[in-house]
């Protein structure tokens, strides 16, 4: 499931990496070199273990807020 989002994201343009399952570290030293749109790096990639997605933002020229809910 992770994996063809990841595949997904790519086609549509994103470079994507892979995170660490159940967290928000990458997985892969100088992820935003090594994000890919290359389906078989993608392929090769989540076929190892089922990463978390992650998106290389500034490389796939998307822009993100972050929202979060005031804790009190």
């Amino acid at each position: 499931r992770l994996m063809q989002a990841a595949l997904d994201a790519a086609a549509a343009g994103l470079y994507v990496f892979p995170v660490w399952p159940r967290g928000k570290l990458p997985a892969v030293k100088e992820w935003e070199a090594a994000a890919t749109r290359d389906p078989v790096v993608i392929e090769e990639w989540w076929s190892v273990r089922p990463w978390n997605l992650g998106l290389a933002v500034g490389r796939s020229n998307v822009l993100v807020v972050d929202l979060d809910p005031h804790r009190g």
